[in-house]
């Protein structure tokens, strides 16, 4: 993600606050672009991160691309 991003796109979308933190500090004051947590869109998972699921089982991973691929899902149709 580059500053000028935040003038190019409508929505930035981080996976967790850390990642979100960076992008704010990475946004220029007069952004345009809209910055939020991806299951932000997801109805009763507001302000949840995705956690990583690098160091579990296969089922932490397939739980992680379900609720990663439900809320894109979400983000897509509210952008239709």
């Amino acid at each position: 993600v580059a500053r000028d991003d935040f003038h190019r796109f409508d929505h930035i979308v981080a996976m967790d606050h850390d990642n979100r933190r960076t992008l704010r500090g990475l946004a220029p004051a007069e952004a345009s672009a809209t910055l939020s947590l991806l299951l932000d869109h997801l109805p009763g998972r507001e302000g949840e991160v995705v956690h990583d699921p690098y160091y579990g089982v296969d089922t932490d991973f397939e739980r992680v691309w379900r609720l990663v691929d439900a809320a894109a899902e979400q983000l897509m149709w509210r952008l239709k």
